[in-house]
């Protein structure tokens, strides 16, 4: 084949890229142009949270990723391109023929390429693909113009608008009333914990009585919004947690206390402390006390009471205060210094008395902390109330 024809024929090749790149993307245009127009008249009926600049964007994002798709899945040969030429101009495949020869062998074949060039040589692209853009780009710019006609001369309306203050107005009244309510609650929960009788007031407890108490007041005088009010709550409710953790952690027992070492000394003060009745074991260190004083004491009873102790505080570990004053009691009688022993065992009763305050304060703590998951839950109404303003239940 001649270069002169095989340039010919990639001259209308090109000619139909562009033809079918105009017709393909005037179409996208119109489509694109169609769905902005949509938007635009809905958000000046109604206010949508998405601006058209953005809507904008992301329709003629959508339209490049669609062209260019549209574009590489029907490409055009050289051969659908003499093949249109020859239907073009009735050359009945002269052209198509001389492409598929290529390289002519024959007098025969050499003669169709010539026959092709004589019919080619005079041909013009633009003429062969005249491309009738004139109606498809009227339509693919009448969107934009309509889009035009709508931005300037649409005025903004809101259908909504009396639904969305009716529906503000019933918020600022639950507001108020919640915020009301919220404060009564709070003021008798400070009320409560004022005049709780425990055997020693937990300063947590007090302090935050004090801090309930302003919290109550503010709302009740609308100077802390709700939300504000639920995190100091919610704030109040981590601290509770956190020393109600701390003071399991006091209280824990070993599991198998009672069934480990058990004697007949202490086996009373192991059940009780099982048991967590931190009082009774305070008492059984008294009594365990007297019965170290009496004299008439042999010194095997002494070595057995000795052994049992120290067994004992083996058991509770060296974090826990009772355990110490056990070890510390059965070192001195061990030593021989039954005083101090004596001093050891009274120290061991008061740190399960003190137990027995850190128990009642895990008490009052497990009680205070439905109290303060019920406020929390009626400072949340507001925001459960905002739920039902966008259409929750």
């Amino acid at each position: 084949m001649s270069r002169q024809l095989l340039k010919k024929i990639r001259a209308l090749r090109r000619r139909l890229v562009w033809l079918g790149f105009c017709h393909k993307f005037l179409r996208v245009l119109k489509w694109g142009g169609l769905l902005v127009l949509i938007f635009l008249v809905v958000s000046r009926l109604v206010p949508l949270p998405v601006g058209l600049t953005l809507a904008a964007r992301c329709t003629a994002a959508a339209g490049l990723l669609v062209l260019i798709a549209w574009i590489a899945a029907r490409p055009i040969r050289l051969l659908d391109a003499a093949v249109s030429a020859d239907e073009a101009l009735g050359l009945k495949e002269r052209l198509s023929s001389a492409l598929v020869l290529k390289t002519p062998q024959t007098d025969a074949e050499r003669a169709v390429i010539r026959d092709a060039w004589d019919h080619a040589s005079g041909i013009r692209p633009g003429r062969v693909f005249r491309g009738n853009l004139y109606a498809q780009t009227s339509r693919g710019l009448a969107p934009l113009l309509l889009l035009a006609l709508v931005w300037w001369l649409m005025p903004q309306f809101n259908l909504l608008a009396r639904k969305q203050e009716e529906q503000k107005k019933l918020a600022q009244a639950v507001a108020v009333k919640t915020q009301k309510e919220a404060a009564r609650r709070l003021e008798i929960l400070a009320k409560s914990i004022a005049e709780s009788d425990q055997l020693r007031k937990p300063e947590m407890a007090g302090q935050l009585a004090k801090e309930l108490d302003a919290l109550a007041k503010k709302l009740n005088e609308q100077k802390i919004a709700p939300e504000r009010a639920l995190a100091e709550v919610t704030r109040m409710q981590d601290r509770m947690e956190a020393r109600r953790a701390e003071i399991e952690k006091q209280l824990a027992m070993p599991p198998d206390l009672t069934s480990k070492g058990a004697g007949r000394n202490t086996q009373a003060m192991q059940e009780a402390l099982q048991k967590g009745n931190f009082k009774e074991a305070a008492k059984q260190l008294e009594d365990l006390k007297k019965k170290l004083q009496q004299e008439d004491l042999s010194d095997q009873q002494k070595q057995e009471i000795k052994k049992e102790l120290q067994n004992l505080a083996n058991q509770l570990g060296q974090n826990s205060l009772l355990a110490k004053a056990l070890a510390d009691a059965a070192a001195k009688m061990d030593a021989g210094q039954f005083n101090e022993a004596l001093a050891n065992l009274e120290d061991a009763a008061g740190a399960a008395l003190d137990m027995e305050t850190l128990l009642q304060e895990l008490k009052d703590l497990e009680s205070l902390k439905d109290d303060v998951n019920a406020r929390k839950l009626a400072l949340a109404a507001k925001e459960l109330c905002e739920g039902c303003k966008s259409g929750g239940t």
